[in-house]
Formats: C-alpha cells, sequence, structure tokens
C-alpha cells in the first residue's frame, strides 16, 4: 500500500487534467475518493477550481494566446516543488 505523501504526490500529479474534465473511467474514481478522504488534496482541488473560475470570468470565453498554458506551467511548478 501507498504512504499518504505518494498517495497525495499521485493525485495531485493528474489533478489538472481531472479538472478538466480529461479523466474518467477508475482513475477518475480514484481520484475523487482520494479528494473525499484528503482534505489538502480537496483544498488545492477547489482552489484550482475557483482560479479556473475567476479566470474563465475576467477573460470572457477567449483567453489571450499562451495564459493557460503559462498558468498551467506555473501550477505545475508550484505542485512539483511544494
Amino acid at each position: 500500500m501507498e504512504d499518504a505523501e505518494t498517495d497525495c504526490r499521485a493525485a495531485l500529479k493528474r489533478l489538472y487534467a481531472y479538472l478538466d474534465g480529461e479523466v474518467a473511467g477508475e482513475d477518475c474514481s480514484e481520484i475523487e475518493a482520494h479528494l473525499a478522504r484528503c482534505r489538502p488534496c480537496l483544498d488545492e482541488a477547489d482552489f484550482e477550481r475557483e482560479l479556473k473560475r475567476v479566470i474563465r470570468r475576467k477573460c470572457g470565453e477567449t483567453l489571450p494566446d499562451g495564459l493557460a498554458d503559462r498558468v498551467r506551467a506555473r501550477l505545475r511548478g508550484m505542485v512539483e516543488d511544494g
């Protein structure tokens, strides 16, 4: 069985794809089960959802070229460093 830190790392690594609706089936169920039992990861997911909502609201339907990629790269770097 994986320890909690490894389990969190695996869940957070797939979080962005999950929030973008790019994860299905068993992988989706695993992430949802992890979020249901892990408050720090749930807090991270909630933050990311809210960030996506704010960006969508502030930028309208279209984002400036490259903004989404730059934001994702920065957030992934934060997760990997943190």
